[in-house]
């Protein structure tokens, strides 16, 4: 009898999208909707929104970018 080896999958939750109209013209933004703490360690009650740059691809790549760039503060995706 073998058994298989167990499959690791990391879920990435995808970038959200919202369509702005500017001077007649539809723009799609991508974003991520993540939370950030207050410095008791409680959690704000409305989540931010970060657009994405360059090769991001998911909402675990523009937390990582928050979390590399403000080491002191901690961020949850929502």
């Amino acid at each position: 009898m073998q058994v298989e080896p167990i499959k690791i999958i990391k879920i990435m939750k995808q970038l959200l999208e919202k369509e702005n109209v500017k001077y007649g013209r539809v723009y799609i933004s991508k974003f991520a909707l993540i939370y950030s703490f207050k410095k008791n360690g409680e959690r704000h009650t409305k989540p931010t929104e970060y657009m994405a740059f360059g090769n991001e691809k998911s909402q675990d790549d523009v937390l990582a970018r928050l979390q590399k760039n403000n080491p002191t503060q901690k961020f949850e995706i929502a």
